[in-house]
């Protein structure tokens, strides 16, 4: 008996191995499966990882792909080490990487060096391969790249110039701008871009602060003793004269601690660290950006004709309110839209939580006395009565008697409210072609018939954002809270598709058709009475065109 327990026991371990083998060779094998299907993107940066905007452009890149993509970085270190010798190691490294990859879906190049490395060996290495440009410099290398195929890039330029404008609105009494720099190529090149910008402030000073001929603590002192009508523009500040290597945050602290006045910036590196704001450059939008669109052309969107992407989210106004507070900075002046950061909350909006509550709590106790008094007065009956008469003076004022539909009346309100809260939507006009001769062969009974059955298939769509009501007449009206191209497109064939079943007629069944026209709000106009008067005129057309079919106002605006 022992004996065959114990080879009944080596039986069954032996039976688990090889399916726990099974399942582990089957998952492992879905798992290669799944990361074949992912989109494999090679990230070439002209930099290293321990420059603040790589890490950045890395972060929005990965948050946006999540899994969706596998993301293979490449260092060109190149704000460190220069020289041929350099390039041809790192041009190993990157064929090296090509072969052993063999595939990649889409390249990103970061800053200039990376680019004009890749399109000077794309034909030798990924002659194929799309490419997507960001953080580039140097606007012709910018231009020669955006005309080749399949590349595509982010024209991030104009922020100085703005940054400028936003500084002279906030300190109009400004006579010169002073521009922090070093004396790195990206530092030279801004330089350049900066002092180009004096022709279009013909009455400031423009005065360039090398950080990298100076020491740090000769920095703090030059700052110390610059005038008060002045304003700065933080550029970039990575090394000074002794060779001392500062990131972003650290030289924004050195300088906000030495000015009288405050700095702007340029970029979301400095942001928090001591800078006023400004008109900012987000890299970590520009990762997620240049990750969306890696994406989509993955999923078989091609690349605009022009090169250009038209996506500008990664520039945007921001300020640090505890900075303004700091300098009296009044930020009321600033004509652009802006986001806060670092915002303090006044009494009211700390404790708004509370006072709701007790404005809550006062609401019902009004509520309750008013109805402990009401139903004193009166008879529960009566109110109930009363209750039911008004809900029917209600419903008859905002619905069509013969349908059961929503009036005019309702149309009109539902649709002004959606106006007033600037809410996209679209209005669908419907009418019965040929509803007269229908009436003058068949009478008046036959029509309602035909009404109430429209009205009823209408009843029966499906969609949240669809609400149809009776307008004049044998005209129906529809709203759909969505201007989205496919939402308006299947509501209106949803609408053309009512007619394809036979509406009974007396007692027969007769095929009806409709003539449909839409207008967007608030693509196609602002103003309600014309949105209206454009989706009746795109009915109208469809009726002298042939009815039985639907038409926009104007399609270019979907």
């Amino acid at each position: 008996m022992g004996k065959t327990f114990r080879l009944f026991i080596k039986r069954c371990c032996l039976f688990a191995t090889v399916f726990t083998l099974f399942l582990v060779a089957g998952f492992s094998g879905k798992a290669k499966e799944d990361e074949t299907k992912r989109e494999r993107i090679l990230f070439i940066s002209s930099y290293s990882y321990a420059k603040s905007s790589v890490k950045l452009q890395l972060q929005g890149l990965e948050s946006f792909l999540e899994d969706k993509a596998m993301i293979d970085v490449i260092f060109m270190d190149r704000d460190v080490v220069h020289g041929e010798d350099t390039l041809t190691a790192f041009s190993s490294v990157f064929s090296a990487r090509i072969a052993e990859n063999k595939r990649y879906d889409v390249i990103i190049c970061s800053g200039d060096e990376a680019l004009r490395f890749t399109i000077d060996n794309r034909k030798e290495y990924v002659p194929e391969i799309p490419i997507i440009c960001m953080d580039i410099d140097d606007n012709a290398l910018y231009k020669e790249a955006v005309q080749l195929k399949n590349v595509v890039g982010f024209n991030n330029k104009g922020s100085m110039e703005k940054n400028i404008r936003i500084a002279t609105t906030l300190y109009p009494n400004t006579e010169r701008v002073v521009g922090i720099l070093d004396d790195t190529d990206e530092g030279q090149r801004m330089r350049k871009e900066f002092m180009a910008l004096q022709e279009k402030f013909p009455n400031l000073k423009f005065v360039d602060l090398n950080c990298g001929e100076i020491s740090t603590k000769q920095l703090g002192k030059r700052l110390q003793g610059i005038s008060k009508r002045s304003v700065f523009i933080y550029m970039c500040c990575s090394k000074d004269s002794e060779g001392t290597v500062l990131s972003p945050k650290k030289s924004m602290e050195i300088i906000s601690e030495n000015l009288e006045v405050p700095c702007f910036a340029m970029t979301d590196e400095t942001l928090g660290y001591g800078a006023l704001g400004g008109y900012i450059l987000s890299y970590n939008q520009l990762g997620r950006i240049a990750g969306k669109m890696a994406n989509n052309y993955y999923n078989g969107l091609a690349f605009a004709n022009t090169g250009l992407s038209n996506d500008m989210s990664f520039l945007y106004v921001a300020i640090d309110e505890e900075i303004a507070r700091k300098y009296n900075v009044n930020i009321k002046n600033i004509k652009e839209a802006y986001q806060v950061i670092n915002h303090k909350p006044g009494f009211l909006e700390r404790n708004k939580d509370k006072i709701w509550l007790y404005l809550i709590l006062l609401v019902l106790l009004i509520t309750g006395i008013v109805l402990g008094i009401a139903v004193y007065i009166r008879h529960a009956r009566d109110m109930a009565e009363l209750k039911r008469a008004r809900n029917i003076m209600e419903n008859a004022s905002e619905h069509d008697f013969l349908t059961g539909l929503p009036n005019r009346n309702k149309f009109m309100h539902d649709l002004g409210e959606l106006i007033n809260n600037n809410a996209p939507c679209t209005v669908i006009m419907i009418d019965i072609d040929n509803f007269k001769g229908i009436n003058d062969n068949y009478g008046h009974q036959a029509g309602d018939e035909v009404l109430v059955g429209l009205a009823d298939r209408l009843k029966n769509f499906e969609a949240t954002t669809f609400m149809a009501y009776r307008y004049a007449g044998d005209e129906f009206i529809a709203i759909v809270r969505s201007i989205q191209k496919k939402i308006v497109e299947r509501s209106a064939q949803q609408c053309k598709e009512m007619f394809v079943e036979k509406f009974q007629v007396g007692d027969q069944q007769m095929k009806l058709t409709g003539s449909i026209g839409l207008a967007l709000y608030p693509n196609d106009t602002a103003d309600m009475e014309q949105l209206i008067f454009y989706a009746d005129e795109a009915m109208y057309r469809v009726k002298k065109g042939g009815k039985n079919d639907y038409e926009f106002y104007n399609s270019k605006n979907l």
